[in-house]
């Protein structure tokens, strides 16, 4: 551990109240001074609870070789690409895959936008007509005098929150558009999937998948919340498959095919100990981790 500098610290919090808002409050409190190292040093720390509920099993995908076939032929074809063409796309990709390491949701779920957002971008706004990406690009630059009438339009209604709210969307809407931009290019290369389209930009009784973006981006949200990060937890598996599903649209305009036709089988392993019935007599002891440590430290 020390020729790697990572270090392996198991711990404990005193916790008198256990009910669920003060846990959560201990938890915020515990990343809050883990945070301080960061403004300290190139020190950083991520944590983890030494005992998971039983019902938590790690889950595996069973790789047959027409899996490994189908990565290289992607693969194959990526490298014929022009070399902004492949570069771009090999990006894109690994923003998903570096989504699915971290252990923040904000920082997952903001990896995952990103992935779309740049390959989007690169597909919208810089391909060269030489691109294999150039006859899906949607939009087109406006022009000034639509700009102006855009902006005109949000002086003429300014916002609740202020005139400095309203500026800041009018310039993203009008000037960099990007989000209308989006919705353009999503809704040519989805357009069989409207359900992930509504999403990502329709808010309903939750909030929009790209709507969580802004907050997170504009920092609206307070990522050091268990609350906070709970809600964006409970998203990301929406915005991880809609990325996928976007990813591989792509690769089927490269391919001229879908990319994976072989479905995978996912394995789980269950612990033989979850087996073993047992009954509440059987152990006269504390019954929750946290009637011991609690004992531990008033004695």
């Amino acid at each position: 551990m020390v020729e790697h500098a990572r270090f392996i610290y198991d711990g404990w919090m005193p916790i008198a109240d256990w009910s669920i808002e003060n846990v959560r409050n201990s938890i915020k409190n515990l990343d809050k001074i883990l945070s301080l190292f960061a403004i300290q040093e190139r020190i950083w720390f991520t944590w983890e609870p030494k005992y998971f509920p039983s019902q938590q099993h790690p889950s595996s995908q069973k790789i047959e070789l027409e899996h490994l076939n189908e990565i290289t032929e992607l693969n194959r074809m990526l490298d014929a690409l022009n070399e902004e063409d492949s570069k771009v796309f090999y990006r894109s990709i690994a923003w998903l895959s570096q989504s699915l390491i971290l252990p923040q949701p904000a920082a997952r779920f903001l990896f995952c936008i990103v992935s779309i957002e740049s390959l989007a971008n690169y597909i919208e706004r810089e391909a060269k007509e030489d691109s294999i990406f150039y006859k899906i690009r949607t939009s087109h630059r406006r022009t000034k005098e639509e700009r102006e009438k855009c902006i005109d339009a949000y002086i003429k209604n300014i916002c609740k929150k202020g005139r400095i709210h309203t500026i800041i969307n009018a310039y993203n809407d009008c000037v960099l558009s990007l989000t209308n931009m989006l919705k353009r290019h999503l809704s040519k290369v989805m357009s069989d999937d409207p359900e992930s389209l509504k999403l990502l930009f329709e808010k309903g009784e939750e909030d929009s998948l790209y709507s969580i973006r802004h907050k997170i981006a504009h920092g609206s949200l307070d990522i050091l919340s268990d609350t906070e990060r709970q809600r964006i937890a409970d998203r990301i598996y929406e915005i991880e498959r809609i990325t996928r599903k976007y990813l591989n649209k792509i690769s089927t305009i490269i391919l001229k095919k879908p990319p994976f036709q072989h479905s995978m089988i996912k394995s789980m392993a269950i612990p033989m100990t979850e087996v073993i019935s047992s009954h509440e007599g059987m152990y006269k002891g504390p019954t929750h981790m946290a009637e011991f440590y609690t004992y531990i430290s008033e004695t």
